[in-house]
């Protein structure tokens, strides 16, 4: 084995590393119960780690034990293409707003299909041409011609699976954003920046991979194309894990049981003036915006009616969501604490804090979106 190929495979682990070092603290995750996410999410997220990893392992073997890559590759885009599935099965478990509403395990479908019949049809290609076929990627004998161009059409599988299922959970988060400002008024962790982030990674590693496999000198691409690719791959896996173990999200599925299905504004009737004091007189005396994480089910016990009935109760009469109706509440204790001479010591973080914002950032997303609206008013 050369210095160069030892360096690639170090260069390889890292990422391997990460994705074990990841999947190790979801596990304790599920073990403490120390998440809101749930199990289910959670052992996907262990699941997709591991897969990466084992991934990862068959890339290694691909440059240091070619032979034994051999039998590895059917699984490896059996992998490849699941990750993608699981991911996005997570996103969309994270994203379920109604208890109905299921997950079709038809998305498994098609990669298990795929991975079987590479492995299926293995069976009957000469151990030598695979190793052929595993070394030269374009290598097409006249004999086994359609297998090694099912062979070398990987990238262009994987590249399209990968753009069907980012597209599949960008859809998702738009949608849940649109949705939860309705329903959440915690903005840091409604915003789910973080999973645009996420997504993005995923297609900047597909040009990446492309020209990984399409620039190769005797198998070994170019130092500075392997670097910017495990930097995508790491930035992406940690992006996820700490935010997981943040629980920088929203979780609004189990909230769905104060109503009695899906309703449309119409079924409901015109806004009642007691309906409104009863609203604002909560709300000047118990200030439930100083709860960071609020809710709308959160106030729906309170005043003793759903989340969907208060939502268009404050549509309705304010013209603004939930998130915003109690963001302003925040915005004016967050004024009224710096005029306050008793807080003149604390710092602008604290009194953030001491105003029910999650955090300084969500603070400040909250406030350029209100001057955007005023301004807009305004003009």
């Amino acid at each position: 084995m050369s210095t160069k190929e030892i360096l690639l495979i170090i260069q390889l682990s890292v990422p391997l590393y990460v994705s074990v070092i990841c999947g190790l603290l979801h596990l304790k995750l599920i073990r403490t119960n120390d998440s809101i996410l749930g199990r289910k999410p959670l052992w996907l997220a262990v699941m997709g780690y591991n897969i990466s990893a084992f991934a990862w392992l068959c890339i290694i073997f691909n440059i240091s034990m070619p032979r034994i890559f051999v039998f590895l590759n059917p699984f490896l885009m059996l992998s490849c293409m699941l990750i993608h599935v699981i991911y996005y099965h997570f996103i969309f478990e994270m994203t379920r707003i109604y208890k109905d509403e299921n997950f079709s395990f038809l998305h498994y479908f098609f990669p298990v299909i795929i991975g079987s019949v590479m492995l299926i049809w293995s069976f009957f290609i000469p151990f030598d041409m695979r190793l052929s076929l595993s070394v030269t990627e374009g290598f097409y004998p006249d004999n086994y011609y359609l297998y090694s161009v099912f062979y070398s059409s990987k990238p262009v599988i994987f590249f399209m699976w990968n753009i069907i299922y980012v597209a599949l959970g960008l859809r998702r988060v738009i949608y849940f954003r649109k949705v939860i400002v309705n329903y959440s008024a915690d903005e840091q962790r409604s915003s789910l920046t973080w999973l645009y982030q996420f997504l993005t990674a995923m297609i900047a590693t597909l040009p990446m991979a492309l020209i990984f496999i399409c620039s190769r000198d005797d198998k070994m691409p170019v130092l500075w194309l392997i670097i910017c690719f495990i930097l995508v791959v790491i930035f992406k896996d940690i992006i996820f894990a700490h935010n997981v173990l943040l629980d920088n999200f929203v979780i609004f599925r189990t909230d769905t049981e104060t109503d009695s299905g899906e309703a449309s504004p119409d079924d409901y009737g015109p806004v009642k003036r007691e309906d409104i004091q009863k609203l604002e007189a909560f709300i000047r005396n118990y200030k439930p915006y100083l709860n960071p994480r609020l809710k709308i089910t959160d106030m729906t016990r309170e005043l003793g009616t759903n989340r969907t009935s208060l939502s268009l109760l404050i549509n309705r009469t304010y013209h603004m969501n939930f998130s915003r109706y109690i963001n302003r509440f925040r915005l004016e204790e967050l004024e009224r604490l710096r005029n306050d001479a008793a807080y003149a010591g604390l710092s602008e973080l604290e009194l953030v804090l001491k105003a029910g914002f999650s955090d300084y950032r969500g603070y400040k997303r909250v406030k350029q979106r209100e001057e955007v609206l005023n301004q807009t008013v305004l003009t």
